[in-house]
Order: structure tokens, then C-alpha cells, then sequence
């Protein structure tokens, strides 16, 4: 009768000649994040400063211009323009919200709009 070990040895020596691994590119895969801003004045008093911040992360750039677009909202009481690429700006010229502009922006996880940090 063959040990617990010397069978743990076998299969670990073997186990590679039967699970190779997928077929990759060898390019790394870039994930795409969701930043968001507010700035201005709601008629609330609410006032918003335009700090962004990460919101969430998507696995393509499709699938964070989707996001980004349907948090923009369709157009009607607020104004979307697209400003580039990978930003949104949402204008609220009425409403709660009249006075505050919102930003979308898509960007690979290896750009952060926010600029470089200080030390």
C-alpha cells in the first residue's frame, strides 16, 4: 500500500501533463474604470466640489462607456455632452439638480485622471 505523501508526490509530478493552461495572447488584460465627479451648487445648498473618485471597473472599454452612458441618463431635463473620447459631461440647467454638472470618464486601470500623486 502506496503512503498518502508518496500519492500527493505522483499526482503533483503528473498533474501539469494533464492541465495545460488556456491559450493567452501574452498581452496583460487591461481593465477600464468608472471616475466620477459633481461640481456646482444644487438650489438645495448642496454644494459639490468636483473631487473624482474611482466608482467601478469594468472588463472592457465597451462595457464602461456603457455604464457611463446610462448613468448620464438620456437627454431631456439635463444637457449630455460628450466632451472626448472617454469623458461625459452631464449639465443640469434645472430641477434639484440645477447647478451641478456631473462627469464620466473612462480610462484604463493604469491612468489615473487625478494626475500624479505628491510625495
Amino acid at each position: 500500500m502506496l503512503s498518502f505523501a508518496t500519492v500527493a508526490y505522483a499526482v503533483a509530478a503528473f498533474l501539469p501533463l494533464f492541465l495545460r493552461p488556456a491559450a493567452t495572447s501574452g498581452a496583460p488584460a487591461t481593465a477600464w474604470v468608472l471616475w466620477m465627479s459633481a461640481s456646482g451648487t444644487a438650489p438645495n445648498g448642496a454644494s459639490y466640489a468636483g473631487t473624482q473618485f474611482p466608482d467601478s471597473v469594468y472588463e472592457s472599454r465597451d462595457g464602461c462607456y456603457r455604464a457611463a452612458k446610462n448613468l448620464a441618463g438620456p437627454t431631456g431635463p439635463t444637457l449630455l455632452r460628450r466632451e472626448d473620447q472617454n469623458v461625459w459631461i452631464v449639465l443640469h440647467p434645472s430641477g434639484p439638480d440645477a447647478g451641478v454638472t456631473n462627469r464620466y470618464e473612462c480610462w484604463p486601470d493604469t491612468v489615473d485622471p487625478r494626475g500624479p500623486k505628491g510625495k
